[in-house]
């Protein structure tokens, strides 16, 4: 008879626990202290004794559930990581939508916000664009705050760097020379920075010159923090209502997460 079949759900555990540190530890099974000390509590010496030998046979019996149990780790750390980055919103809660800094669309008295985290050279950003933009419109009562979050390297940095600094010229001229960016194909170098930036009617001088404020610096370093907080790791990324949304998202899903921030109100 097996030991699934044998055991109690307690000791079940406990056993494929011992067969994951088996596995994790490759040499010497049972050596890693500290494994099931949750579940080892409740035996014997003479019990643990036996489920150790019972775990030695499950594994060469049944290898697979070493990688189901590697699963369902995995799926536990995931949890926790998102139940940790949903209870820091509460934390971020006025930076991600009153910071001061970052630009502020859509309809300014909205009965919901949504956050979106941007990288200019990214390629599912550029695809959510349009998207976003479609949600927005449509709704009509949806306000729109967007972070500067550079991730794809230098030319990402210069790019994000500089439409923050656009923002001290207004949040229309920061508008047209997002969009411009956002709609660009092709390497998004320095000439093309500067370029869109001319074409929204900035003064590239002066913009050039905030791109070394301080405080324009300060405020890509705070999204970056909130990002880590958050488990904001690629982009784009959004967050409406207690939402945090990874990835591309079309038009339609984005209406789906504004009808359960309505909801939640």
């Amino acid at each position: 008879m097996t030991l699934t079949k044998t055991l109690k759900p307690s000791a079940k555990s406990f056993a494929l626990s011992l067969a994951l540190v088996g596995a994790a530890a490759v040499s010497g099974l049972f050596a890693l202290p500290g494994a099931g000390e949750a579940q080892d509590a409740a035996f014997t010496d003479a019990q643990r004794a036996a489920i150790r030998e019972e775990a030695r046979k499950l594994l060469a019996e049944e290898p697979q559930l070493v990688l189901q149990a590697l699963q369902a780790l995995e799926e536990a750390r995931r949890q926790q990581e998102e139940e940790a980055a949903t209870a820091a919103l509460s934390s971020y809660e006025q930076d991600l939508l009153n910071d001061g800094y970052s630009y502020v669309g859509g309809n300014l008295e909205g009965d919901i916000t949504l956050v979106e985290f941007l990288d200019y050279r990214c390629g599912f950003c550029k695809r959510a664009h349009k998207e976003v933009e479609d949600f927005v419109a449509a709704d009509g009562n949806v306000r729109l705050v967007v972070k500067e979050f550079p991730v794809l390297g230098p030319d990402s940095e210069r790019a994000g760097l500089a439409a923050s600094a656009a923002m001290k010229q207004g949040p229309e001229k920061y508008k047209a020379f997002h969009d411009g960016m956002m709609t660009h194909r092709g390497a998004l170098d320095e000439r093309a920075v500067f370029f869109y930036a001319e074409q929204a009617g900035l003064d590239v001088e002066k913009l050039k010159a905030d791109m070394e404020d301080p405080a324009v610096k300060q405020g890509i370093g705070k999204n970056y923090e909130i990002a880590q907080a958050l488990q904001i790791n690629g982009t784009p990324a959004f967050i409406m209502g207690d939402e945090i949304i990874r990835g591309y998202v079309p038009a339609d899903a984005l209406k789906g997460f504004a009808e359960k921030a309505r909801a939640s109100n």
